[in-house]
């Protein structure tokens, strides 16, 4: 049995994950940051399929870069696993703390602004 402070842990390791996850999910999906659009971008054009009349559709894998449904799964794994090969090390906590607080910085402002 978890006594209370394994329980508060284990719930700030939870949020921690999971807003770190979301905020990952948004920087590669949507986010027009300069480096991840380009990620994205790459990621379009090595999935995509060119037809022989030069018409360009999405290939079986673009959907991961362009859809959150699609790639939270894998920010989510990537999350759990960095959390258990690394034992949940500082940096660990560094690393997603950091972009879940962003999440939830933005967020607050983005409602913040609504009238």
């Amino acid at each position: 049995m978890l006594d209370a402070g394994e329980w508060l842990w284990w719930l700030a390791a939870i949020v921690v994950g999971v807003g770190g996850a979301a905020r990952f999910t948004r920087l590669i999906v949507h986010d027009e940051w300069p480096p991840t659009k380009a990620i994205r971008e790459w990621w379009i054009t090595k999935t995509s399929r060119v037809w022989d009349n030069g018409t360009v559709v999405d290939g079986p894998w673009t959907k991961l870069a362009t859809c959150h449904w699609c790639f939270g799964p894998w920010a989510m794994a990537a999350v759990m696993l960095s959390a258990y090969f690394t034992n949940f090390h500082p940096a660990w906590w560094l690393f997603w703390g950091w972009l879940a607080a962003a999440y939830l910085t933005s967020w607050i402002v983005e409602h913040d602004e609504q009238d």
